[in-house]
């Protein structure tokens, strides 16, 4: 395995070597999520300490009494030890200072001295206590800079810095990818049942880290957590890493195109059953203006020359099904006023007029239907309620009703998901049910 790694976690595994053979204090820098904790029990294990204590002080948020408590231990009034201190704990073994740097002042000072003389006092004691404790702490802040503007002690750095450990970032070591991704998938139990595709796995490689292996671990749960199948796809490991931003607006764009993608089905199946062609599956009957798309032989037959310029503003199979809704209810309100147009003009131009119409169309051929520009044809076959099959012709008015209030239905009353499957903002959308409703 060590052959396909890095360059940089090759010296890294050099480093800890190094420093578990030895006995000195080790300070492990680098950034949050590098694996500082991961590296130091990697010493320990490695050390002749093994086989004891290896205990870890989270120096985050502690106050100088906390740290003094923690790290020393205390006795009681009748000067018995009722609690006992990290010092006291790791005796032969290893002591890990988490994140070193965020001690105060005085917490520093207290930590020199036990340095300095492996001796340390619990509270409420006047008698001081021996440790044998091999001390290792990691920082992610920069030691140097800090000693310079005086928020860190000198002494205590120098003492600390006897053998240094720098864990690299993830992003100086992308090679190791494919090592990292099996290894926390085998921590997490998932080695036999889960895998990244190639395409995945160039997208973790090609992905600027801020966390590092914290990250890295993140994305992957929340890939694991949102897909079950046996291999994570590029597109499902891209939803994850977008995921994980603020800035990213990932998880309701992802519901927004699934209902679309939902709604763009459920249209087909619409226009399959007014066409009469085969449904592709059973899906809920959602009422949709698309008999409009639909060409209509009863307007050839009776020599309506205007057909070409109602469809030409009418989305056809051309347009892909997410976009259909969106562009009929924009068409809906120029549209009644488009094919009105078209039957004046045509019967003004046949002898007889409107009358020639009525007697020249024929029987439509789907099923009865006949194009919804309000009223039926009256030339168009008889469509009673129990007719089976036949199409039952609405006003564009009512159409544009059943249409939004079907959005509604599909989008389980979330008007604001709704709103933007039909293209409209919020506050229009409202207006056109307030309207449509009087």
């Amino acid at each position: 395995m060590m052959n396909n790694t890095s360059v940089v976690f090759k010296n890294l595994v050099r480093q800890l070597a190094i420093a578990s053979r030895a006995d000195d204090p080790v300070l492990i820098l680098g950034e949050v999520g590098t694996g500082k904790r991961q590296s130091a029990v990697a010493i320990h294990r490695a050390s002749f300490r093994a086989n004891a204590r290896f205990v870890t002080i989270n120096c985050l948020g502690l106050s100088e009494d906390r740290f003094n408590l923690e790290l020393c231990g205390a006795f009681s009034a009748g000067f018995e030890q009722n609690r006992k201190g990290a010092l006291y704990m790791a005796e032969g073994g290893t002591l890990y200072l988490h994140e070193v740097a965020e001690l105060s002042m005085a917490s520093q000072a207290l930590l020199c001295r036990f340095l300095e003389s492996g001796m340390f006092l619990p509270v409420n004691s006047f008698d001081e206590m021996n440790a044998d404790v091999r001390l290792i702490a990691s920082s992610a802040a920069k030691l140097e800079s800090l000693v310079e503007v005086g928020r860190f002690r000198t002494d205590l750095f120098h003492l600390l810095n006897a053998i240094t450990v720098h864990t690299p970032s993830l992003n100086d070591r992308l090679q190791d990818m494919p090592m990292l991704v099996e290894s926390m998938l085998r921590d997490m139990g998932l080695e036999h049942h889960r895998r990244l595709s190639d395409s995945a796995l160039e997208l973790l490689m090609l992905h600027k880290f801020n966390g590092n292996l914290l990250e890295l671990k993140n994305i992957l749960l929340r890939v694991l957590n949102n897909f079950s199948d046996e291999v994570v796809t590029g597109d499902q490991m891209n939803f994850a890493i977008r995921a994980g931003s603020q800035s990213s607006d990932i998880s309701a764009q992802l519901g927004l195109n699934q209902a679309q993608q939902n709604l763009g089905k459920m249209m087909q199946q619409e226009v399959a059953k007014l066409s009469g062609q085969p449904a592709a599956g059973t899906v809920t009957q959602m009422p949709a203006p698309l008999a409009l798309a639909s060409e209509s032989p009863g307007l050839s037959g009776a020599g309506v020359s205007g057909r070409g310029d109602i469809q030409s503003r009418i989305p056809l199979a051309s347009t892909s099904p997410e976009e259909v809704p969106v562009a009929l209810l924009n068409q809906l309100p120029e549209l009644d006023k488009a094919t009105s147009k078209v039957g004046s003009d045509t019967a003004a131009a046949q002898p007889g007029g409107a009358k020639a119409i009525e007697a020249a169309a024929p029987a439509p051929a789907m099923g009865g239907a006949t194009l919804a520009t309000g009223k039926a044809l009256k030339g168009a076959a008889p469509a009673g309620p129990s007719a089976p099959g036949v199409f039952q012709p609405k006003s564009i008015k009512q159409q544009e009703i059943d249409y939004l209030k079907g959005l509604l239905d599909h989008c389980n009353g979330d008007k604001a998901m709704a709103a933007k499957l039909a293209g409209l903002n919020l506050r229009t959308f409202y207006r056109r049910l307030q309207i449509l409703s009087e």
